[in-house]
């Protein structure tokens, strides 16, 4: 699915702060009490999305600002200006309205939403570890993450998948720029995370598997991003290695033998690549090819030491669930030439 940059442009336009004349209850909870608001979400504490009648949510809004004592301005293309109070726009996406107001208050607003698929959020609870049940819309999950964050006193962290030129790597950014990407890219294959600093920590994954008629997100309580590793927005070139040493115990010889060959075994099965952390070091899974029932698996492991990262691989054949090492007598394979001649 196409990102919607325009959700990125209206939702997170700059205003300069001013004072505003409607405090306390604000315009989130006079456009939740419409009979023609459909759904509204919280993304932030400023920015907000209405689901209804286009002209009618206009003419709300409109009624909102005059009630201010402000003065509105309204556009051809149905955008809103209220002076010292809030902007709107619709939401489109190659000309097409998309049914959304996308709504930047320049005072913050309590957080609240209206959406048939969540629970209210004096009901809404923490699952329990494992798979999400049930299915969401891309708004629905990120409101439902928000809530349970917001209900817990926390902060949230959004890492997302961008491309670098040739590459996709796990970037940390705004939460503005996470929102957006989960909002119009939560269900695409790459992977996400959702995490939230509280009173109870968790965090929700997007898994990396794609599978079109499931969702493949999972909820982990008592954790966050340590175990990940990203790329900072700031920073492209620093990859921030959280899961430091100690945080887990250090694997042994034998330990990491079972833990690349399990890994090995998973790279064949799945005929992927993909990346898992253990206790400071990562472990890059390369899938090679299959012949003869057989698949071709690398392994890099990646060692952060003192003044650089020490990299070891190890080759290995997977045949009918068995993981055979192709590396002898302190000699690593060079799987062109394995690959090359196998059977």
């Amino acid at each position: 699915m196409k990102r919607l940059s325009l959700i990125i442009e209206a939702l997170f336009v700059i205003v300069a702060l001013a004072s505003s004349a409607y405090a306390e209850d604000g315009l989130r909870q006079r456009l939740i009490e419409s009979s023609h608001i459909n759904t509204l979400y919280s993304i932030d504490d400023f920015n907000t999305l209405a689901s209804g009648d286009m002209a009618m949510i206009a003419g709300e809004l409109m009624k909102a600002c005059k009630d201010t004592g402000s003065v509105a301005e309204k556009a051809e293309d149905n955008s809103i200006k209220c002076r010292g109070y809030f902007e709107a726009a619709e939401v489109k996406q190659d000309g097409n309205s998309l049914g959304l107001f996308a709504i930047r208050t320049i005072a913050p607003q309590p957080f609240v939403y209206k959406t048939p698929a969540l629970p209210s959020f004096s009901e809404i609870r923490l699952p329990k570890t494992g798979r999400l049940a049930g299915k969401y819309s891309n708004l629905d999950m990120y409101e439902y993450m928000s809530a349970l964050c917001k209900k817990n006193n926390g902060s949230p962290e959004i890492v997302i998948t961008k491309r670098y030129g040739k590459y996709l790597r796990l970037t940390h950014v705004s939460t503005a720029e996470g929102s957006s990407y989960i909002i119009s890219n939560g269900k695409e294959k790459d992977p996400w995370f959702f995490a939230c600093n509280g009173s109870r920590r968790f965090v929700v994954e997007k898994d990396y598997q794609y599978k079109p008629d499931e969702d493949n997100l999972y909820f982990r309580l008592n954790r966050g991003l340590e175990g990940i590793d990203f790329v900072k927005s700031d920073d492209s070139e620093a990859v921030a290695l959280l899961n430091l040493r100690g945080m887990e115990p250090a694997m042994d010889e034998a330990g990491r033998t079972d833990f690349v060959e399990e890994m090995a075994w998973e790279v064949a099965n799945m005929q992927m690549n993909f990346v898992k952390t253990y206790a400071g070091e990562r472990f890059s899974g390369q899938f090679y090819g299959s012949k003869a029932e057989c698949g071709y698996v690398i392994i890099k492991q990646s060692q952060p030491e003192e003044k650089q990262t020490v990299e070891t691989a190890y080759n290995y054949r997977v045949c009918n669930n068995r993981v055979a090492s192709l590396d002898g007598r302190g000699i690593k394979a060079d799987m062109k030439e394995v690959y090359a001649s196998a059977r």
